[in-house]
């Protein structure tokens, strides 16, 4: 196209690889996992408010793969969301079992 500007042809994933090594890819790769965890251990009432930021956050994940090396500040407000929403749910319903149980 003749525009002379340089392109990054690295992933997030890659970029990990090259400057921490399988260590680091090990501790992404857990960091990474754990909104979808969440997810599948507290389904939510709120379906609708789940589905926008694990949709969110799948999205973020996707665009790493080709368009962008770095976390950005967008990735870790969606991150920080997403697990923030599961773990008041857990805090729901850790709630609702001990009311329940001291009732019964």
């Amino acid at each position: 196209m003749g525009l002379g500007l340089v392109g990054s042809f690295l992933s997030l994933y890659l970029n990990v690889i090259y400057s921490t090594g399988y260590l680091g890819v090990l501790f992404a790769i857990l960091l990474i996992i754990v909104p979808v965890f969440l997810l599948l251990r507290f389904r939510a009432e709120d379906k609708d408010r789940q589905f926008v930021l694990l949709a969110a956050y799948i999205g973020w994940l996707l665009i790493y793969f080709s368009l962008v090396e770095e976390v950005s500040i967008s990735f870790a407000i969606i991150y920080a969301a997403c697990v923030n929403y599961y773990q008041c749910q857990a805090q729901v319903i850790c709630n609702n079992k001990r009311t329940s149980s001291t009732t019964a």
